[in-house]
């Protein structure tokens, strides 16, 4: 099957324009983080690994600084479909979803999850708010700011490469004893210490 596009000669122009602007901001040999991996593939693809940890602003600066130096085609980041409305929120709104853990909220959970991965989301969200309220920070800050910056990129396409959260949950879980099952969600029902 053949198929014909017809593109207005000025649109055909703007898109030439856009991809020449990416070609000259991509860096030959890009000057990037010590966190960051390069790979490359037969075909001479490159592929570019930024090693980062959820609560931490370096990691934000790595990502940014990676993503402008490459004018990458592809951003993946390593969430899934349940967990990408991070990617729109700012922290305080993070946080305050966090805070507002109601039945209505573990109810949902445990329905589109399952008992078990539900109240786990739901005490993870518990544990989440905890330690963004101790550090000041939301966790997946790489990740709003990888979003925002393929944004940024002409062509740049954005994926998600992260297996279903509850299907993580589901193996987590099936690997603990009861008793450690009770144990873990104990110790994140009480959580209170203060982060060291």
């Amino acid at each position: 099957m053949n198929v014909t596009v017809f593109i207005h000669k000025a649109d055909a122009d703007a898109l030439k324009i856009l991809l020449e602007m990416k070609m000259k901001k991509r860096q030959k040999k890009p000057s990037l983080p010590s966190t960051v991996t390069e790979f490359a593939t037969e075909e001479g693809s490159k592929v570019y690994v930024v090693g980062t940890a959820h609560f931490s602003d370096s990691s934000k600066k790595d990502v940014v600084k990676t993503i402008q130096e490459v004018q990458p085609d592809v951003v993946v980041v390593e969430l899934c479909q349940y967990r990408v409305s991070m990617l729109k929120m700012d922290e305080r709104t993070l946080l305050k979803e966090a805070k507002e853990i109601n039945l209505e909220k573990l109810q949902q959970a445990i329905k589109q999850n399952g008992l078990m991965s539900g109240l786990m989301q739901m005490l993870l969200l518990k544990v989440s708010a905890h330690i963004t309220e101790q550090l000041g920070m939301a966790p997946g800050g790489e990740f709003r700011e990888a979003f925002k910056e393929a944004s940024k990129v002409p062509f740049c396409k954005f994926h998600l490469g992260d297996r279903p959260i509850p299907v993580t949950f589901k193996r987590a879980i099936a690997a603990l004893s009861i008793w450690q099952k009770i144990k873990l969600a104990w110790g994140l029902c009480f959580l209170s210490d203060p982060i060291r």
